[in-house]
Order: structure tokens, then C-alpha cells, then sequence
């Protein structure tokens, strides 16, 4: 990661695969410390910080945690449907908080949050820890200079084999929508994220999707097992285009805060997708590598003259810092590429040193668009509801 940022203490509630790999990428950065951990049994909370946190308060509620005088910040790793709710207690107790995305089940608990943090005067950073790798940093650079051209398309995958690679069907959370789960509800946001870094706004944006929704329990977990959605964003309004991004389509441009063109967006639980996100302008593309939601990759591919050829293919390669051994002999990480949790944790420490209440990387307004399109992208699947397909 970056050079050290200012000191932190960290109190963590829940103690689940993403606590761990986030605890796990502290060790990268030496002002960074956990100073707690709660969980809802003290026992599980024992174990965690006996294991991960070296000198961490255990406790046996996610209350204690926010009202430890030594934290500073709080990382909430519970499940989705309970992050407003601790979100804002922690933030009431005057602490930072990142909260693991998404950060609300819906936009409305989302602009809770984030209101909480305004009346705190705290930092409130959903954790779309995508946005903080220096591939997806050098993409938006990229699309801001019109390197390549007008932005029209933006096209992305996200699609995992969960009954095989993450947890049983169907008790495990991910398929459980009642705990949070869903294929829009987990992998969406890392789509939808896209969509925005290349059109910059959800404004006017029109949104149509379709797909596969799981049975009731027991049979099932009611969440949506697959979908598809298409995204159409808005032209910019004119004078807003970027410099040198001339086009014999005057309606389309990367504006940095709003341009024509579509998204075309699908996510999966049922079987794993190559996981590529790609930024198609009208002279060439910008390809981040699988996996897209935490890369460390891109090709850089501009357009020759005639159909189908390159005057140009350059493949930037952006490598993790190495594990510390530590890291390894604690169990290493759970999820691809968590070390690189630090560049978020990193720039969350900066903002907080700088007295800022959201993140550059990852706005609030970003967020809370992400949240609303979200919403529509369910409300779609359940309105259009196809028979769940087999699941093994």
C-alpha cells in the first residue's frame, strides 16, 4: 500500500469472512491497530482477537464496541440487514464507521446512515473497496482524459458458483434474502459502481432487468439466484463534455459528471463468470481483468483504422503487496486479492486525519444512487419472476 497513513484504532463488529480479511489487511499498515472486537457471543469475540488482533478488548456485543473510549473507528462486518442499525449506534458514540457493502438493504436506511454521520460530524465510507485498487484509480484517470474517446458502452459480469465455492445451498446467507443475500443484493454494487465511474450519475438513468428468483424456505432462500439488467444513462448537457472528446455523436461524451450511453450489467450465483469489466468509447476500450471487483489489471486498447483493428494494445499491470508473514501464519485470506483491503482502510484513515466526512473515491451521492438503482433492479426481477432453476 501507499506510505502509512495517520493512526487509527479500530473496533470490528462481527467476526465473519469479511472481519477477517479486512483484520488481515491491517498488518500492511503499521499505524493502523484493532483496539476491539465485538461479537454476539464473548467467546467468538475471544477467539477472533486472540487469533487476528493482537491486544484487542474482546466483547460480547456490538454496543460495548462502539462505546470503547480507545476506538476510533468502526469497521461494520455484520450482515446487511442489521448495518443501519449499527452503523448509526456507532456513530451516536461518536465513532467513524465503514461499513461493509452494501451499506443499507435500501436507499432510504442508506440516507439514515449517512444523515447520522452529518449530525456526528464523522466519516461515513460504504465499503466499495473497488474503487481504491490502483487499476480501477488509473481507469478513472483514463476515462477523464478521453483516452478512449466518448464513452458508450459499459459492460460487466460478476457471476460465482456459490453452492459450491462459497456455502450450502440453501442455508447458507448468501442465497438467504431475509439475511441479506441475492445475487443483485452481493455482487450488483460491483456493477453498478462501474456503470458509474465511466457515466459519473444515476440521474435520469433508466434501468430494465429480468431474472431467476430462488423459491421460499425451506425448499429455497427467496432471493434472486441470477440476473441481467441494462442501464441507459442520459446525454450530457452541453458544454459539460470533455475536452478533446469531439465525436460525430454530439449527444454522447465522459463528462466526469454525466454522459450518454448504456450499461449492460449481469450477476449470478449459479456458476462463475469470467469477471471481466470493460469501458467501450469510440476509440477503443479500457478492460479491467478478472477479477474486476478487485483488480489488478487493465489493457488499454485504441482503435486503428477500419473494423476490428489496433493501432494500439497496452496491458498496465498493478501487483498486491506482498503478504506479510504474519498474515500467512494467521491463515492468510479468505476472499481473491483481500489484501488489498489496505488501499481502502489506507484512504480512510487519510480522510479522517483530514477532517472529511466522505470519500472522494466513493461519494455519498454514488453510493445513495447506487442504493436506488439497486432497489429498481430487484423490484424488476420480483415483478417479472421466472421459476427458479436447479441449483445442486
Amino acid at each position: 500500500a501507499d506510505a502509512d497513513p495517520p493512526p487509527l484504532r479500530w473496533g470490528i463488529l462481527a467476526c465473519g469472512k469479511a472481519s477477517h480479511d479486512f483484520v488481515q489487511s491491517l498488518h500492511l499498515l503499521p499505524s493502523q491497530s484493532v483496539a476491539a472486537v465485538g461479537a454476539r457471543k464473548h467467546a467468538d469475540a475471544q477467539a477472533f482477537a486472540t487469533q487476528y488482533c493482537d491486544g484487542a478488548q474482546a466483547f460480547g456485543s456490538y454496543a460495548e464496541v462502539a462505546e470503547c473510549a480507545a476506538v476510533d473507528a468502526v469497521y461494520v462486518g455484520t450482515l446487511h440487514p442489521w448495518h443501519r442499525d449499527h452503523a448509526i449506534m456507532a456513530l451516536e458514540q461518536g465513532k467513524h464507521v465503514l461499513v461493509e457493502k452494501p451499506i443499507a438493504m435500501n436507499r432510504a436506511d442508506a440516507a439514515a446512515i449517512y444523515a447520522a454521520g452529518a449530525r456526528a460530524g464523522r466519516l461515513v465510507l460504504e465499503g466499495m473497496w473497488t474503487r481504491f485498487f490502483p487499476a480501477v484509480v488509473k481507469t478513472r484517470e483514463l476515462l477523464a482524459q478521453s483516452a478512449i474517446g466518448h464513452l458508450a458502452e459499459v459492460k460487466g459480469s460478476f457471476g460465482v458458483d456459490a453452492a459450491s465455492d462459497i456455502g450450502t445451498y440453501p442455508t447458507d446467507t448468501v442465497f438467504q434474502k431475509a439475511l441479506g443475500g441475492g445475487a443483485v443484493t452481493l455482487l450488483g454494487p460491483y456493477l453498478i459502481q462501474a456503470a458509474l465511474l465511466g457515466f459519473g450519475t444515476c440521474a435520469s438513468a433508466r434501468l430494465a432487468a429480468s431474472g431467476l428468483m430462488d423459491g421460499a424456505p425451506p425448499d429455497g432462500g427467496s432471493a434472486e439466484l441470477a440476473s441481467a439488467a441494462t442501464l441507459r444513462f442520459p446525454p450530457a448537457p452541453t458544454g459539460e463534455q470533455a475536452a478533446g472528446a469531439a465525436s460525430v455523436f454530439p449527444g454522447l461524451g465522459h463528462a466526469g459528471g454525466g454522459a450518454g450511453g448504456l450499461a449492460v450489467l449481469s450477476c449470478s450465483l449459479l456458476a462463475e463468470s469470467a469477471e471481466e469489466v470493460c469501458f467501450v468509447g469510440t476509440r477503443g476500450t479500457i478492460t479491467l481483468h478478472p477479477p474486476a471487483h478487485c483488480p489488478t489489471a487493465l489493457t488499454l486498447r485504441l482503435k486503428g483504422e477500419g473494423r476490428g483493428t489496433a493501432s494500439r494494445q497496452t496491458e498496465l499491470a498493478f501487483p498486491l503487496p506482498a503478504e506479510p508473514g504474519v498474515v500467512t501464519q494467521r491463515g492468510g485470506f479468505v476472499m481473491p486479492n483481500s489484501i488489498g483491503f489496505a488501499f481502502e482502510a489506507a484512504a480512510f484513515a487519510r480522510a479522517v486525519a483530514a477532517g472529511r466526512l466522505e470519500c472522494a473515491e466513493w461519494t455519498h451521492a454514488e453510493s445513495l444512487g447506487c442504493l436506488e438503482l439497486l432497489d429498481e433492479w430487484r423490484a424488476q426481477i420480483v415483478i417479472s419472476d421466472i421459476p427458479r432453476t436447479h441449483v445442486r
